[in-house]
């Protein structure tokens, strides 16, 4: 039994502490956090963590709330964001291995790494949407952002949290089931 919960929370632990930890790496070696600690308040919830999406005028006035320094803050940030997915989305498919092999499923996995993969590819189009409009707003302040380029990436971003959740959910369903000892019983 003990066994059991060590590999659950091993398989839960480390996509976690990925997406934590590097996450809040980011945040300090960006200065994105010391930018966030100045504004405070006053600055509204960053892009790439609204759950329900954002419209054209949601980014301008994030960006330019941001001001010059915050917005060379977030754009190091969206830089280095191209390579979190990578991290956080593989450590998510090695813990949805494992606990697929633990349990003993018959049924194929594909499914479930298909998600991740549809996770990876949406957060990657957040990234290289917000950082092809932000190094034109910082070239030229008074660019119009393009609309359509601005809703695919907050679809991208809506995708991406909610099948997070999705997947986040069911890796913990499984280690419970591997709690609670029902692995090698399902076919």
């Amino acid at each position: 039994m003990v066994k059991n919960i060590l590999e659950a929370v091993l398989i839960v632990g480390v996509p976690i502490i990925i997406l934590v930890g590097s996450g809040w790496l980011m945040l300090e070696v960006s200065g994105r956090n010391e930018i966030m600690a100045q504004k405070g308040d006053d600055l509204p919830k960053s892009l790439n963590s609204r759950p329900f999406g954002y419209e054209v005028k949601d980014v301008s006035e994030y960006w330019i709330k941001l001001g010059p320094s915050g917005r060379a803050a977030e754009m190091r940030f969206l830089r280095m964001d191209l390579l979190y997915p990578i991290l956080y989305c593989a450590a998510l498919a090695l813990g949805l291995f494992i606990a697929w092999e633990r349990l003993g499923f018959k049924i194929s996995i594909l499914p479930l790494l298909l998600i991740v993969l549809f996770i990876l590819f949406s957060d990657l189009t957040e990234n290289l949407i917000h950082i092809n409009q932000l190094e034109n707003v910082i070239e030229n302040e008074s660019y119009v952002l393009r609309p359509l380029l601005i809703q695919i990436a907050s679809l991208a971003t809506i995708l991406k949290l909610w099948l997070l959740v999705a997947l986040g959910t069911g890796l913990l369903v499984l280690s419970g089931m591997i709690c609670i000892g029902f692995s090698k019983q399902i076919s």
